[in-house]
Formats: C-alpha cells, sequence, structure tokens
C-alpha cells in the first residue's frame, strides 16, 4: 500500500502538505442545517452554519468564497444561546462530513497515522488548538478521533518511524517519510 509522504511545519501543523486538516480548506460539505440541506465550501463554512437558528442564516454560508469569508461571517452571526455547548459535537459532525463524503480526503487523513495530530497555531486559539505550547486542541482530537474510527485493522506502521522525532521538534519543517 503506497503512503503518502508529508513535509510538516510543527508551528503551523495543519498547513502545507497538510492542509487538507484545516477548517479553511476548500472542499464540498453536504450537510442537514435545521432540517435543510445545504452543501458548504468548506468546513468551517458549515460550522458557522452550526450557530444559526434561522435556515435563512445558514444559506448565507453556502455562497461565502472561502474558508476564511464563513470565519469572517460567522463572527457577525449571533450564535445560538447553546452554542458553546453544541459546538464540539457540530465539529465532530462537519469533520465526519468532510472526510466520509470526500473519500481522498479520507485516504490522506489515514495516511497521517501514527503522526499526532496537533492544530498548531501562531494567533493565540487554545481552544481548537494550541498556541506556544498551550491549548485543549479539541480540532486535532477530533480528527485523530475520526482517523482512528475509519483506521483499517490491517494498516501498516511504518518502519522506522519515531512520532517522537516529530513531538520534541522545535522549528521548521521536515520530511515525515511512509
Amino acid at each position: 500500500m503506497k503512503r503518502t509522504d508529508y513535509r510538516i511545519n510543527p508551528e503551523k501543523m495543519f498547513s502545507g502538505d497538510l492542509m487538507f486538516l484545516s477548517n479553511l480548506y476548500a472542499c464540498e460539505i453536504p450537510m442537514n442545517v435545521l432540517g435543510h440541506s445545504f452543501v458548504f465550501g468548506s468546513a468551517e463554512a458549515a460550522f458557522q452554519a452550526g450557530k444559526c437558528l434561522d435556515p435563512g442564516h445558514a444559506q448565507l454560508f453556502t455562497r461565502v468564497a472561502d474558508g476564511a469569508a464563513a470565519k469572517k461571517l460567522g463572527e457577525r452571526v449571533p450564535p445560538r444561546k447553546d452554542w458553546d455547548m453544541y459546538r464540539l459535537a457540530w465539529m465532530k459532525q462537519v469533520l465526519t462530513c468532510k472526510f466520509t463524503r470526500n473519500p481522498e480526503l479520507m485516504k490522506k487523513l489515514i495516511d497521517t497515522y501514527p503522526l499526532p495530530l496537533t492544530n498548531t497555531n501562531t494567533w493565540g486559539d487554545t481552544f481548537w488548538g494550541v498556541c506556544q505550547g498551550v491549548g485543549e486542541d479539541h480540532l486535532g482530537r477530533l480528527l485523530t478521533q475520526l482517523r482512528n474510527e475509519h483506521l483499517p485493522e490491517s494498516y501498516p506502521l511504518p518502519e522506522g518511524l519515531d512520532v517522537l522525532q516529530f513531538t520534541h521538534m522545535e522549528q521548521g519543517s521536515f520530511p515525515w517519510n511512509f
């Protein structure tokens, strides 16, 4: 089985070769929101639509140009009152749809095994990621959980792979060869 080679920047892990892990990555995600079927252009758009209590507001997220625009629009939408309790479950649903409805992305996600998926960032997001070693990294945890749920039983561990080598890297990118 041919595996993918990734180049990883530990400072901003979900970029470059691993940009597909980012919620800003452009891909079609069909989802139901408030009983209506929509197709979103990124996981960020689908996630932000989950804040809405009005299908008309949710539909706005199908029209945004990219994930960054969806994030910006989401800052202007008043979130549902239970959003803080609901957002993790909604993100899990969004990621499940993103990867199960896009088989090429699921293969790439599985090919990251056993790499620790940590949403490192430089902009201070410590809920969905880790910044300067601090954070809850809910996005990385959800992606790891999804990957592990879809990992074939016979999936081989690459020979000579040292996962600790990655976790102790301080800077720069390096080849992660499988």
